[in-house]
């Protein structure tokens, strides 16, 4: 097989010390007539070179370890972390930003490795890291994210916040019966299709759970303490430094569903530190309060959701299995939708 190459079509998102780009993946000789017959992008290359990884991303960049993987796969997301200084004195990123590459690495492998596969969760197609950067490349959603598409609308009909609600529900299902914690369950992480459908992506901070050395000996259950995740989507049990499962991912689902219905958040303090204890002390804000209308099935969901105690928590017991039995989803086929069988309310297509 002739070496893998990547070819940059535009960059997504970049800084200082990371990039996402959009890329293609050919043949080390058909990138060459490719790369020959469209020229290359300057706003592209001036972009990378502000971010100072004009040492890492050329037109003709081979990415160790590809193997080919992406070549059948057209444009897939390229996504870049820099783990040292360069010789031109670049910023170094920090331990913990190195580990969550590598960790987001490990958890997609860990993934991929699986014989049955999720549609819900983003398809990994490689992952290595050099001295200079850590390489993933994975699926393209082509259909943005959920944080852009809420931004567009505001909130979303019922209908429709019962169409993503599913297959989100699926996916942390598809991650819990693997004993992977999500931690970062949030708009901007829930990647959009052509076709609409979910994908769950950004496992920088996951948690892969350890039958032995995590198992709680007085509830059985298998525990952590992480301080990880996206304040306004924490848990109360992370936020206090305490012992925490794959409840984590429920209380986030319960906001994502809160912030569909309603285009806010729950608890929204003047700063991190206000925010963080209403989410712990504050009961939940009543639709009346927020100024807006909500119906019984959808708003009993988000109370269940979004209760304090863990272990009374709707998902503690039985996972998906208690989030199916609730009236918001009682017209749902869940097989159907596993399959992507229900239209998706918006889609490119």
């Amino acid at each position: 097989m002739n070496p893998a190459t990547v070819q940059l079509e535009s960059v997504l998102w970049s800084s200082n010390h990371g990039l996402v780009a959009l890329a293609n993946a050919a043949d080390a000789e058909g990138a060459k007539a490719s790369e020959a017959a469209r020229g290359a992008s300057e706003a592209d290359s001036a972009a990378a070179a502000v971010c100072g990884f004009e040492d890492v991303l050329r037109p003709d960049l081979s990415v160790p370890d590809l193997a080919g993987a992406a070549v059948s796969k057209g444009n897939f997301v390229l996504k870049l972390q820099r783990r040292n200084a360069s010789e031109s004195g670049m910023h170094v990123v920090g331990d913990e930003n190195v580990h969550q590459a590598e960790n987001e690495i490990d958890i997609m492998r860990h993934l991929d490795a699986e014989p049955s596969k999720c549609k819900f969760i983003v398809e990994f197609l490689f992952g290595t890291c050099t001295p200079q950067v850590s390489y993933i490349g994975m699926e393209h959603c082509r259909g943005g994210d959920l944080f852009s598409l809420l931004a567009s609308c505001d909130s979303l009909l019922i209908g429709d916040v019962i169409h993503y609600a599913v297959e989100i529900a699926i996916g942390i299902q598809y991650l819990h019966d693997r004993n992977i914690i999500h931690a970062d369950l949030k708009p901007e992480n829930i990647g959009l299709t052509a076709s609409g459908h979910v994908r769950l992506l950004d496992f920088g901070l996951s948690v892969l759970l350890d039958e032995e050395r995590d198992r709680n000996p007085e509830n059985g259950r298998l525990e952590v303490v992480t301080s990880s995740g996206t304040i306004f989507y924490s848990a109360p049990e992370i936020l206090r430094r305490e012992c925490h499962g794959i409840e984590t991912d429920w209380w986030s689902y319960g906001v994502l569903i809160f912030e569909m219905l309603f285009g806010s958040w729950p608890w929204d303090g003047v700063d991190a530190q206000e925010t963080c204890n209403l989410i712990c002390c504050t009961p939940l804000p009543s639709p009346q309060d927020l100024g807006a209308e909500a119906l019984d099935a959808d708003w009993d969901l988000i109370e269940k959701l979004l209760v304090k105690p863990r272990s009374e928590r709707l998902g503690y017991n039985k996972g998906l299995e208690d989030i199916k039995t609730h009236a918001l989803f009682a017209s749902v086929d869940w097989d159907l939708a596993a399959r992507e069988g229900y239209l998706a309310p918006f889609s490119l297509q």
